[in-house]
């Protein structure tokens, strides 16, 4: 099952083309874009609609609509993230959301099924071997021969390390680097 996005919010048109055009390219995935009002029942509607003629339904909702407070996350005041109780509930990004979405589809079938599971049991194998990082399996995502690795990386030399031994495993197409620095 492949899962289509829909997004929605306020911005520049090109700014918004931009970001529909580089998740069409960078995961192969149908997306749309609709400037409902969400405080508008009837647009909220509209847009649901649009999305079932566009894409066949809604499988997944993801609703990050809110009060905004606008600061530097080194700066924004604890009691901003969440206005009913100042308790941090969390800060999702866009490559968490793909992230999601695309381990929640169902295991495809067949003999390239069975080869992204060893490339990926494999790439597993090599990394419990190894002492200089404890990237966990939940961070990796293998199909069609292309392997996904997701997660923050504490410095330039691991990041270079993981992508060079998830490149050496047999039958890797190609790694998609969707890690994150943290140096």
């Amino acid at each position: 099952m492949r899962h289509q996005i829909v997004l929605n919010g306020f911005g520049a048109a090109d700014e918004i083309e931009k970001i529909v055009s580089d998740l069409k390219r960078q995961h192969n995935v149908g997306v749309m874009y609709s400037s409902a009002n969400i405080a508008d029942p009837d647009e909220i509607e509209d847009m649901v609609d649009q999305a079932r003629a566009e894409f066949g339904g809604v499988d997944i909702l993801v609703n990050n609509a809110g009060i905004q407070h606008v600061d530097p996350i080194e700066e924004f005041p604890v009691d901003k993230w969440n206005a009913r109780g100042g308790k941090l509930v969390g800060i999702v990004s866009r490559s968490n959301l793909i992230q999601a979405l695309a381990s929640s589809r169902a295991p495809a079938a067949g003999a390239g099924a069975e080869s992204d599971r060893k490339i990926r049991l494999e790439l597993l194998d090599r990394l419990g071997k190894e002492d200089w990082t404890d990237f966990g399996g939940r961070n990796i995502i293998v199909s069609g021969g292309i392997v996904h690795l997701w997660r923050l990386v504490g410095s330039a030399e691991e990041h270079k390390a993981l992508l060079a031994l998830a490149e050496g495993v047999p039958g890797v197409a190609s790694v998609s680097d969707e890690m994150i620095p943290g140096y």
